[in-house]
């Protein structure tokens, strides 16, 4: 896959700005600041998206870095090649989820993306950590030597150890080391040890709260019992005494009795009806409901209302003041027979005594030796007070266990991520292995060729030395990279990244130099683009603020296509 056209519409700094590109070696030159960096972050956006973060950091991020100040897009084209076929990619970033559509330009038809907004998975297979880290190169920005050496010789072991620019296994594995300190099980396990001993004081408790219960209810049920004897044995000792039955409560059963013969003498010695107010008498009662319904139909006839309507309320109001005449006449005992109205007989009045015996009778109460009831109280008091006590106790069991299986939970969450840290570590140390003879066979066997080819044929190869320095043997001698001039320090990383990037990335993409030749001479940029185009490379772009490349390249007869912004 390469790139045939890129149009950005609104992507940082540039406002419809073209490239035409081709395969093979394309120069694309810009003074400082003109926006090269953008170029490569386009079309790393077009292959791979952009992500918007979140929170801090967010404003250094590509999302944020190449928002358009002006305008109201966000997005751009581009037309790329694969397998002879031709595709337009037509991105669009400010949407809120970023779109990406695809069109066959042959057919005319959509594709439909494997992984949405990437072309990875679709006509890639490399992923975008794997392209930064190889495919896109950059000369560091350091002016020290030392700092320079020193820079490489940390990329190389991140390669080796990780397979990745971006991890540094060393501090990757000190990192989780200080994690699995950071969250020892120790101090909660010691913890569970104490609560657990805590709670195993408490293991009498329910015995003890049941035991308690069941001599409440045993003390209860032998009260019951002595007061029914003690009932007992009082009503039999007031029969022996005067041979008949007499109850504490005999004065006051006689008052009542006597206040009921009173008010039946009172009875016999009314000599007639009190007389009637005018308001009671029949005659006067009727006047007012004859008086009631002549009005109300006097009040009908006035309003304006149907006919039918006014004999309803006519009828209504007449059944109700009936209604009230009747329920007032009874009230008053009108209808009552004049046998009610008799005086009670001598055996009414008997029968109303004997009633009254019966009733205190079933009622009786019998006072028994209160020292028996106090000793009860005081007892169940002791018991009540000594069920609080376990019963409190209990409550404390309770909050000890649910302190328990709170830190037990975290106990159990701290040790599956223990395990997950020290899974990562094996993870981290299984990568490494896996790798290391890989990536060290790509470094210090297939980059000859390109350390020859970059620095001259008196250098031979790459070798490794301890505590992770890097050495070239020049000739006999080995020389320590850190001891060699800054521009061959360059050219060094550059012929090592090169030749990663030819050994790490088996698909087709572009190769993208940003400013990586800006401390080389001349002479050395010839030689890095002679040793570009022996590269088995579909496309090579390189961003360049060196205004005579073109000079040198063309001069040194390389194919090439320039483009300026």
């Amino acid at each position: 896959m390469y790139l045939k056209k890129v149009l950005i519409k609104d992507f940082g700094k540039f406002h419809n700005k073209g490239l035409d590109l081709r395969e093979g070696l394309n120069i694309v030159y810009g003074e400082k600041d003109s926006g090269k960096t953008t170029i490569k972050d386009f079309i790393l956006a077009t292959i791979f998206g952009i992500s918007k973060k979140k929170g801090i950091g967010s404003s250094d991020d590509s999302y944020e870095r190449n928002r358009p100040e002006e305008g109201l897009g966000y997005g751009g084209l581009a037309y790329i090649e694969n397998d002879g076929d031709t595709y337009l990619i037509e991105k669009d970033f400010y949407s809120s989820a970023t779109q990406t559509s695809v069109l066959n330009v042959a057919s005319g038809r959509d594709v439909r993306l494997k992984v949405p907004n990437t072309l990875y998975g679709t006509f890639t297979k490399v992923d975008r950590t794997t392209y930064e880290g190889n495919m896109c190169i950059t000369a560091p920005d350091i002016d020290d030597k030392q700092l320079l050496a020193e820079h490489i010789e940390s990329y190389i072991t991140n390669i080796v150890q990780s397979g990745s620019v971006n991890v540094d296994r060393k501090k990757a594995i000190a990192y989780l080391d200080n994690e699995l300190k950071k969250n020892s099980v120790e101090p909660l396990s010691r913890r569970l040890d104490i609560l657990t001993e805590k709670i195993e004081t408490y293991d009498d408790v329910d015995p003890s709260i049941e035991a308690v219960e069941k001599e409440i209810k045993q003390l209860d049920e032998n009260f019951m019992i002595e007061a029914e004897k003690r009932k007992r044995v009082a009503r039999k000792l007031v029969e022996n005494e005067d041979g008949s039955i007499t109850y504490e409560e005999d004065e006051e059963l006689e008052a009542k009795i006597n206040k009921l013969s009173e008010n039946q003498k009172e009875h016999m010695d009314e000599d007639e009806p009190e007389k009637k107010p005018i308001h009671e008498k029949l005659w006067f009662v009727l006047l007012v409901g004859v008086a009631v319904i002549v009005a109300v139909t006097i009040l009908v006839r006035i309003l304006p209302f149907e006919e039918i309507i006014r004999r309803i309320f006519i009828l209504f109001t007449a059944i109700f003041v009936i209604f009230t005449i009747v329920d007032d006449l009874r009230l008053k005992g009108f209808f009552k027979n004049d046998d009610e109205n008799e005086t009670p007989t001598d055996e009414d009045f008997n029968k109303v005594l004997e009633e009254l015996q019966e009733e205190y009778e079933q009622q009786e109460e019998i006072e028994f030796d209160m020292t028996f009831a106090k000793e009860y109280q005081e007892q169940k008091k002791l018991l009540k007070e000594k069920e609080e006590a376990l019963l409190e106790r209990r409550k404390e069991r309770s909050v000890l266990k649910a302190e328990f299986n709170d830190v037990f939970k975290k106990k159990g969450a701290l040790e599956d991520e223990v395990k997950a840290i020290t899974l990562a570590k094996q993870r981290i140390n299984s990568i490494s292995d896996s790798i290391r003879k890989e990536v060290n066979k790509i470094l210090f066997v297939d980059t000859k060729k390109y350390i020859r080819e970059m620095l001259g044929p008196e250098y031979l190869a790459l070798e490794p030395g301890e505590e992770g320095h890097l050495y070239v043997k020049k000739q006999s001698k080995a020389i320590r990279i850190a001891d060699l001039d800054k521009g061959d320090i360059i050219k060094l990383y550059i012929a090592i990244r090169l030749s990663l990037a030819k050994n790490l990335v088996e698909d087709e993409v572009p190769l993208i130099l940003d400013d990586a030749f800006r401390e080389l001479s001349g002479k050395d940029v010839i030689t890095m683009c002679n040793a570009l185009s022996h590269l088995d490379i579909k496309q090579i772009i390189i961003l360049t603020s060196d205004g005579d490349m073109k000079r040198y390249i063309d001069s040194a007869g390389i194919m090439n296509n320039y483009q300026e912004l």
